[in-house]
């Protein structure tokens, strides 16, 4: 059910239940991040595998100072600079945050989110929430409370109306290693912008195939439909008559707005039965290099080069 009504969600994840939640980056599936059975509603309903990590939710520094170990200098310094906002960053865990949480890892993905009304919750409520994005595994992410519940229906009791996403993209993964700051999943927050505040940021290996973090899996944010990733969009429906064929295209060229309208829109061509749909690439640098990675993520197969 969509609802306005924050009580009924805070309600709900302090008897131990999931719900839906708007924030800044995707409407995120929430729960108890320190109650393994919550927690382990979220992996059931999505149909996410253990081994796959989920982020935890908070709403300030001294709360984060009870999910992990220490603060390192870069890390407080990015938070000072991000935070509240769509910046992810990896943290050795306390004691207190369950393996279930972190597949096993000793580092905890922590982000303080903007988004006024999970903010709200966040106070609300004397835990940290896991959420990740409220969608079945490795479909599309949600920007709007109706696609949440078009996804799950009855399995979320509720879905907090937020309006559209802001930022529409997941957020940005990172981790702090030999004064580098590593970046795990591409996402609201761009290399430019974090080069600003440390100079040293590296993109996490490609060849690295462990899961380390949320949003590493090859196929991810998928329409049901084949993605193609095409040149030319004018020559593959040349080329390919005898297709009906969705184009993944937007009004404007700011990338910026094709982030906040790119899920949005992907999910609206996934419903209306096309044969595929078909994507040109992003100019590769700014938000462009997230928005390239979540295609390429959609457009995976098994045995392709």
């Amino acid at each position: 059910m969509i609802t306005n009504n924050i009580q009924h969600i805070v309600e709900t994840l302090k008897k131990g239940d999931i719900v839906g939640i708007p924030t800044e980056t995707v409407y995120g599936l929430g729960a108890n991040g320190l109650d393994e059975k919550a927690v382990q509603k979220i992996f059931r309903v999505k149909g996410r595998p253990n081994k796959n990590p989920l982020i935890l939710h908070t709403h300030s520094i001294k709360e984060l100072k009870k999910l992990v170990k220490h603060i390192p200098p870069i890390a407080k310094k990015l938070a000072d600079n991000y935070w509240p906002g769509p910046l992810t960053i990896l943290f050795d865990k306390s004691e207190l945050v369950s393996d279930l949480i972190t597949a096993g890892s000793k580092k905890v993905a922590i982000r303080i989110p903007s988004h006024p009304l999970f903010l709200e919750i966040l106070k609300s409520v004397d835990f940290p929430i896991a959420a990740p994005s409220a969608n079945p595994y490795q479909r599309i992410s949600p920007t709007t409370a109706q696609q949440v519940h078009e996804y799950f229906q009855d399995k979320v009791p509720y879905v907090l109306e937020g309006g559209k996403c802001e930022c529409g993209l997941e957020s940005t993964i990172v981790g702090i290693e030999n004064n580098k700051v590593i970046i795990y999943r591409l996402g609201g927050i761009t290399m430019e912008s974090l080069k600003k505040v440390h100079p040293n940021v590296e993109l996490a290996p490609k060849d690295n195939t462990k899961v380390v973090t949320s949003g590493m899996d090859l196929k991810h944010y998928a329409p049901t439909t084949k993605l193609i990733i095409v040149d030319n969009i004018n020559l593959f429906k040349k080329n390919h008559p005898e297709l009906n064929i969705g184009v993944l295209t937007f009004e404007h060229h700011n990338n910026r707005f094709i982030a906040k309208e790119f899920y949005y829109q992907l999910y609206q061509l996934d419903q209306q039965n096309f044969d595929v749909i078909i994507c040109k690439k992003f100019k590769n640098m700014g938000i462009g290099k997230a928005l390239n990675d979540k295609l390429q993520r959609a457009s995976y197969s098994e045995g392709a080069s």
